[in-house]
C-alpha cells in the first residue's frame, strides 16, 4: 500500500491495533492518531514517512511504539513521558535529532529502547538509570558525546548495550553490564580508556607514562582508523541485511516483551483450552499448556497460560496495570510473564489471562510427590538437586523482598509453585496473582508504599483481616451449626452440627465446590490447626460428644447433669447414660479426609482422662503441619461442682513424638498449677528471631482462689514444665473465659 495516511484514521477511537509495517506509505504521520485513545500497539515501521513524529501521538495508552526505518526527522517529543506502560519504542534508522529526551525515564517499565542510526546529540540523560527493568539499549550510530553514565552499570536487567560509533570520552564503567563481553558494543568511540580488559582500551590519561607519549601515536593513530573504517563497513552491510530480514528478527524481540496477545490467538495456542492441554487447576483459575505461533516454521513458542477466575468485578479496573507492574518483576529464579489477554470470550463474558514463560519440568511437587497414576517415567531428585532447588527458590524471595522494585512478600512458598525449566533451574511463580485479583486499587499507585504487596492472601494468618476477600452463600436444607472453620492452604473446612459432616472447599471456591465428608457425630468448637498432607486434609481439634447439657426435663437438676457431662465417661459404671455422661468432656481428635478416595480417617490424640480445650499453635504455622500444639487442661471435678469449666494445667501436645505407652496417641508435657488455682487465655507468642516452632512462651491469666491473687505467666515453651520465667501480679482479677491474645507494639 502507498500514499499517506488519511487523517480520517483518527475516528477509529476504539482501535487497540495498528499494524503498517512494511508498506510505501508516505508523508506525515497524521496527528489524528492522538485521538486513538485505546491505542495499545503502533507500528509503522519500513514506510516513507517523513517529518516530525507528532506530540499528539503519545497520547493513547501505547506499550509498544514502532516507527523505525522511515525517515523521520526533529527531535522526540518531551511528550513521550505520557505513555506510563511503554515497553517497546523502536526509532532506529530515522533522521531523528537533538538529544533524548530526559523524560524518558518516567516510563518505568521500559524494556526495549532502539534509537541507533539516527543523528542524535548531546548525552545520555541520567534519568535512563531510573528505568530498572531495561533489557535492551541501543544508542549506536548516534553523535551522543560526554562520558558514559556509570548508572548504567546499576540496571541488573540489562543485557545488551550497544554505544558504538558516537563520541564517547573518558572511562568506561567495569561493572554490571560492562563486565559482560558479549553484551556491550563501544567501537567507534576513540576518546574511551579504561574498562575491563576485553575492551581492548587505552589506560586512562592518569595512568599514561608521558614520556613515551611521541614513540606510539603515529603507530596507534594508524592502526585505529584502518580498524575503524573496516568495521564501520562490516557494520553499513550488516545493517543493509539485517533491514531485509527484519520481519523475522522482530517477531522474535517482540515474542520476548510480547505487548498484546488476542482471545482468539490464546483458543488456538491451547486448541480451544482443551483437557489435553490442562496442566493444572487452582484457587485462581487453570493452566494449559500453548503453542504461540512465530514468524519462523523452525519452532512454535512454548507457553503456559493461566485463565484466571474473576472473583472481583473490581480487579477488572486495575488487570492491566497490575500484570504491567508484575511484569517488572524479574528474576532469573522467577517464572517470566510474558504477556496478558485482556478480552471478551465467544460467550461475551469477560476474559482475563496471564501468559507465562514454560517450563518443561513442572512442579517441584510433581518431583517430591509423583502421581501414582500417572504413565511416567520415576523420576528422583538426588541431595545436590535438591539443595540447588532450595537455593535459586533462596535468590528468588531475596529479590522479592529487597531487590525488585516494590517489596513483595509471596505468603505462598509450596512445592507446586516452584518450576523447573529444562536445565532443572528452579523459578518461583504465583507471586503476586491475589493482589489482581483481590483489589480494586492500581498497583502503580501504591508501588512507592513500604508495604508492598503479597502473593495469596489468606495464607499467612498474621497479614488476615484486612478486608472481605470473598463471600460464599452456603446451601442447607435446614438450619445448622458451624461450630468452627479452619483454613489450609488451598481449603476451608466447616464443621456442621446436628448429623456430623465436615465441607472442604477451594479457597475461592462457590457452595458447589465444596466436598462433604461424613464423620461420627460431635462437637468441636475449636481448632488446632488444618493442613494438606498429600491427597489428604487433616483438621486436629477438640471434640466433644455434644455442644449443650442434655436434660429431660427444663426442671431438671442442671448440677447433676453437668456433673456427669464434665467427668470422664465410664461405659461399665451403673445408670450410664451415653445422652449426658462425658458428653463435655473434651479430647484432641484428628479427622483425616482424603480428597481422592472420599473417604475419612478419624480419632482420639491423647488420653481418655485428660480433658483440654482452647487449643492454640505458633501461627506463624496456620495453615502448615506443624509439630505443637498448646491446650487448657479441664479440671473436670472442679468444674463438675459449679458446671463452669475450670483449667488447672496448659499442656504441649507433641504431634511428632508417640506416647511411650500407647503408640497411636500423641506424647504431652503437662505444665501443672498449684491447687486451687487455675488459668484461661493461653495464648503462644513467637520470639521474633526464633528457629524453631517452640521458639517462644506461653502466656496466660491465672488466678489463685486461695489467696485472691490474679497474675500473668509467661512461661518459656521449650522448659514448658518449669516454672513460668515471669509472673506479673494484676491489680484485679481477670474472669475465667477470657480469651488471651498479643501483639509486638
Amino acid at each position: 500500500m502507498s500514499g499517506s495516511v488519511p487523517s480520517a484514521i483518527g475516528n477509529l477511537t476504539e482501535l487497540n491495533y495498528m499494524n503498517l509495517e512494511s508498506n510505501s506509505f508516505s508523508g506525515r504521520i497524521p496527528s489524528t492518531l492522538g485521538n486513538l485513545g485505546m491505542l495499545e500497539l503502533l507500528v509503522l515501521s519500513s514506510n516513507n514517512f517523513t517529518g516530525q513524529v507528532p506530540v499528539e501521538l503519545f497520547n493513547s495508552t501505547a506499550v509498544s511504539v514502532d516507527l523505525s526505518y522511515n525517515n523521520l526527522e526533529g527531535s522526540i517529543p518531551q511528550e513521550i513521558s505520557n505513555l506510563k506502560g511503554l515497553i517497546e519504542f523502536y526509532a532506529q534508522w530515522n533522521k531523528l535529532s537533538g538529544e533524548i529526551p530526559s523524560t524518558i525515564g518516567e516510563c518505568q517499565l521500559l524494556q526495549n529502547l532502539h534509537l541507533q542510526n539516527n543523528i542524535l546529540n548531546g548525552t545520555i540523560p541520567s534519568s535512563l538509570g531510573q528505568l530498572q527493568g531495561l533489557e535492551n539499549l541501543d544508542l549506536s550510530n548516534n553523535n551522543l558525546s560526554g562520558e558514559i553514565p556509570k548508572l548504567l552499570g546499576n540496571l541488573s536487567m540489562l543485557y545488551y548495550l550497544n554505544l558504538s560509533f558516537n563520541n564517547f570520552v573518558g572511562q568506561v564503567p567495569t561493572f554490571g553490564v560492562f563486565a559482560n563481553a558479549t553484551a556491550i558494543s563501544i567501537q567507534g568511540n576513540d576518546m574511551l580508556c579504561g574498562g575491563t580488559p576485553h575492551m581492548h582500551l587505552p589506560p586512562c590519561s592518569s595512568q599514561l607514562p608521558k614520556n613515551k607519549h611521541t614513540l606510539v601515536v603515529i603507530p596507534i593513530v594508524l592502526s585505529l582508523v584502518a580498524t575503524v573504517v573496516a568495521l564501520a563497513l562490516i557494520y553499513i552491510m550488516l545493517r543493509i541485511r539485517c533491514k531485509k530480514s527484519r520481519t523475522e528478527t522482530s517477531s522474535t524481540t517482540s515474542m520476548q516483551g510480547h505487548p498484546l496477545i488476542s482471545y482468539s490467538q490464546l483458543v488456538k495456542a491451547t486448541d480451544g483450552f482443551s483437557s489435553t492441554n490442562l496442566l493444572g487447576s487452582g484457587a485462581f483459575g487453570s493452566v494449559y499448556k500453548g503453542e504461540l505461533d512465530g514468524q519462523s516454521s523452525e519452532s512454535a513458542n512454548l507457553v503456559a497460560v493461566k485463565v484466571l477466575k474473576l472473583q472481583n468485578p473490581g480487579a477488572l479496573k486495575s488487570f492491566t496495570a497490575e500484570c504491567e507492574a508484575l511484569r517488572n518483576l524479574r528474576h532469573r529464579n522467577l517464572v517470566k510473564i510474558v504477556t496478558a489477554c485482556s478480552s471478551i470470550d465467544t460467550r461475551g463474558n469477560d476474559f482475563r489471562a496471564i501468559v507465562f514463560e514454560f517450563m518443561p519440568n513442572g512442579s517441584l511437587e510433581g518431583w517430591l510427590h509423583p502421581d501414582a497414576n500417572e504413565e511416567t517415567e520415576q523420576r528422583n531428585l538426588n541431595i545436590l538437586e535438591r539443595v540447588t532447588i532450595l537455593l535459586d527458590v533462596a535468590y528468588a524471595l531475596d529479590y522479592l523482598h529487597c531487590h525488585g522494585p516494590a517489596p513483595v512478600v509471596h505468603c505462598d512458598i509450596k512445592s507446586s509453585n516452584v518450576l523447573l525449566d529444562a536445565d532443572m533451574v528452579a523459578h518461583v511463580g504465583d507471586f503476586g496473582l491475589a493482589r489482581i485479583l483481590v483489589e480494586g486499587n492500581s498497583f502503580l499507585q501504591e508501588s512507592s508504599s513500604s508495604i508492598g504487596f503479597r502473593g495469596t492472601i489468606g495464607y499467612a494468618a498474621p497479614a488476615d483481616g484486612e478486608r472481605l476477600l470473598h463471600k460464599v452463600d452456603l446451601k442447607f436444607e435446614k438450619g445448622k451449626l458451624i461450630h468452627d472453620i479452619g483454613v489450609t492452604a488451598q481449603f476451608i473446612q466447616n464443621d456442621m452440627g446436628g448429623i456430623s459432616r465436615i465441607g472442604v472447599m477451594p479457597r475461592f471456591g462457590d457452595a458447589d465446590s465444596i466436598i462433604w465428608f461424613d464423620v461420627e457425630n460431635h462437637c468441636s468448637y475449636h481448632l488446632f490447626n488444618c493442613f494438606e498432607d498429600g491427597n489428604e486434609v487433616v483438621i486436629r481439634g477438640c471434640r466433644t460428644l455434644d455442644s449443650v447439657l442434655s436434660s429431660a426435663s427444663h426442671d431438671d437438676d442442671k448440677s447433676k447433669c453437668s456433673g456427669r457431662a464434665f467427668l470422664q465417661p465410664d461405659k461399665n459404671s451403673e445408670g450410664f447414660d451415653p445422652s449426658v455422661d462425658g458428653t463435655l468432656f473434651s479430647r484432641p481428635y484428628e479427622w483425616r479426609l482424603n480428597l481422592k478416595s472420599g473417604t475419612t480417617k478419624e480419632g482420639y490424640l491423647t488420653d481418655e482422662k485428660v480433658a483440654m480445650d482452647f487449643p492454640v499453635i505458633n501461627e506463624d504455622f496456620v495453615g502448615v503441619k506443624n509439630n505443637y500444639g498448646y491446650a487448657q487442661v479441664v479440671d473436670s471435678v472442679a468444674t463438675s461442682e459449679i458446671g463452669l469449666f475450670k483449667y488447672n494445667r496448659i499442656a504441649k501436645v507433641h504431634f511428632d513424638r508417640q506416647d511411650k505407652e500407647n503408640k497411636q496417641l500423641k506424647s504431652v508435657e503437662y505444665h501443672v498449677l498449684k491447687e486451687k488455682t487455675f488459668c484461661s487465655g493461653v495464648q503462644f507468642v513467637a520470639k521474633e528471631n526464633g528457629i524453631d516452632e517452640d521458639d517462644g512462651w506461653i502466656i496466660t491469666y491465672v488466678h489463685d482462689e486461695l489467696t485472691n491473687v490474679s497474675q500473668v505467666y509467661i512461661i518459656d515453651a521449650k522448659r514448658f514444665a518449669e516454672e513460668p520465667v515471669l509472673k506479673i501480679t494484676l491489680p484485679q482479677r481477670v474472669p475465667y473465659g477470657f480469651h488471651g491474645n498479643f501483639f509486638y507494639k
